[in-house]
């Protein structure tokens, strides 16, 4: 019997996002006759105590202070930085090469910018497959034109999340998209959210509108809390639940900014902020419709998991969201930043049960025919072992 192959997976953070739900469900499900995953990541956290539970094996190996701190929104502004990180760096990769040797690793998957880079470095020195799975919409600067220009030589495969993610790479055929998988028996449509909306006091004929995302200027909570005050000052009963954390250091300033906005417009009685949560199936059954007003998203994993529920999406036309959502069919999209159209659109939906329902019944269907964690498991092993058996 041959042994197993070693995989690490290098993860940005140990908190949960919607990236580290994607890599949980592929882990639980991953051939563990075939393959032994073990996950790298930089401090303890969430992620760190889910892997224990499922008996993988984790590392955690720090980054540097200066490195912790760049983020999505702020790359772009940070070239110095940027350019100084293999300096700043050195310690770490010296442990994680030291790490991946002594492991006898056989193959690197990345998950985030982050460790797409620092995954690069590694991989060149130890002469391990890497395989880049890319989930980050990338804004246009430079940040993008090195990315781009690095995949073009160091990873041996990218996986994408979509094709809105997977169109910037040009790696002679290298670039697959494999959508994100929901397990169905999980997200049952079937559910009952009579326990989540009595816990959140919601009254029968209030309408619950619910989000959930880590806490994020790009995931244009600012918009929908406009929004959601423009539908109240129309009339509707209306309880906005806002599900999740920061998960990112730099993150933790917008959620003061989105408290202060909730009691400046006078919104303190119908926005419920729940904290990190991991009841989200039972949480989406509660809900009348589910809001993700993006500004930037490379797939919009929680989408997903609202259409497999039968709830009607109301979301952003940006990066791979139309690509899952319908508009028109399993929900609506409006153009991001724009709260009128948000409102609109919430009202429209508020306004018409049977409309609410057919998307619903739409989503599910379409989850079920498109997007099976199933389906992308199984192409996500049969691309390790085209990477491991050809490179």
């Amino acid at each position: 019997m041959s042994k197993a192959i070693k995989i690490l997976y290098l993860n940005p953070t140990s908190e949960v996002g919607g990236a580290e739900r994607s890599l949980l469900d592929l882990l639980r499900h991953l051939d563990r006759k075939e393959y032994d995953p073990i996950v790298c990541f930089p401090s303890d956290g969430k992620l760190a105590w889910e892997l224990g539970r499922m008996g993988i094996e984790t590392k955690m190996i720090s980054y540097p202070a200066a490195i912790s701190a760049l983020s999505r929104e702020n790359w772009n502004q940070s070239l110095p930085q940027f350019l100084l990180a293999p300096w700043y760096l050195l310690p770490t990769l010296v442990k994680m090469t030291t790490f991946v040797r002594r492991k006898d690793i056989d193959l690197i998957v990345t998950n985030g910018i982050k460790c797409h880079l620092i995954g690069s470095m590694i991989a060149s020195v130890t002469r391990s497959k890497l395989i880049w799975h890319v989930r980050d919409l990338m804004e246009a600067g430079w940040l993008r034109l090195i990315l781009c220009s690095m995949g073009r030589f160091f990873p041996n495969r990218i996986i994408t999340n979509s094709d809105a993610v997977g169109r910037f790479f040009v790696n002679g055929g290298r670039t697959e998209t494999v959508y994100n998988g929901v397990d169905l028996a999980q997200f049952n449509s079937e559910r009952d959210g009579k326990r989540a909306r009595s816990e959140f006091h919601v009254r029968k004929h209030a309408k619950l509108i619910g989000a959930i995302g880590h806490f994020a200027p790009l995931k244009g909570y600012e918009e929908l809390l406009g929004a959601v005050r423009e539908v109240v000052g129309a009339g509707f009963n209306v309880t906005l639940v806002l599900v999740g954390e920061c998960i990112y250091p730099h993150s933790k300033s917008y959620k003061e900014k989105l408290l202060s906005l909730v009691d400046s417009t006078g919104l303190k009685e119908r926005v419920i902020f729940t904290g990190f949560r991991e009841d989200i199936p039972e949480l989406l059954a509660s809900f009348d419709l589910f809001v993700l007003p993006s500004r930037s998203e490379g797939f919009g994993r929680v989408n997903l998991e609202a259409m497999a529920m039968g709830k009607p999406v109301i979301s952003t036309s940006v990066g791979g969201i139309p690509e899952v959502v319908l508009d028109g069919v399993t929900g609506i999209l409006v153009p991001p930043g724009d709260s009128h159209a948000l409102s609109r659109a919430i009202m429209r939906l508020l306004d018409d049960p049977h409309l609410r329902e057919s998307m619903g019944r739409e989503g599910r269907k379409r989850v079920e025919e498109r997007f099976t964690l199933q389906g992308h498991v199984q192409r996500i092993q049969e691309l390790y072992r085209d990477v491991l058996r050809t490179g």
